[in-house]
């Protein structure tokens, strides 16, 4: 297994968590996502997946969920 956490800007309430969420788990490979909601600053976003996930997918998610990709805390 493999934890990556990233901060995610955008993010203002719990519908944003939960549509955030709904982009991330359907990911290949992915087992679990955890979002430490920051409102109007930068959110802990942890994916735990069975392998890493290419950056570009996941920023793409984050995207179709209406925030932004801000950096990628651990690897």
């Amino acid at each position: 297994m493999v934890s990556t956490t990233y901060l995610v800007k955008g993010m203002t309430c719990s519908h944003c968590v939960s549509g955030l969420t709904q982009e991330l788990t359907p990911l290949t490979g992915v087992t679990g996502v955890n979002i430490d909601l920051v409102p109007e600053g930068l959110s802990k976003v942890t994916i735990t997946s069975t392998s890493r996930l290419d950056l570009s997918t996941v920023q793409a998610a984050v995207e179709e969920a209406g925030q932004e990709l801000d950096s990628v805390v651990s690897p």
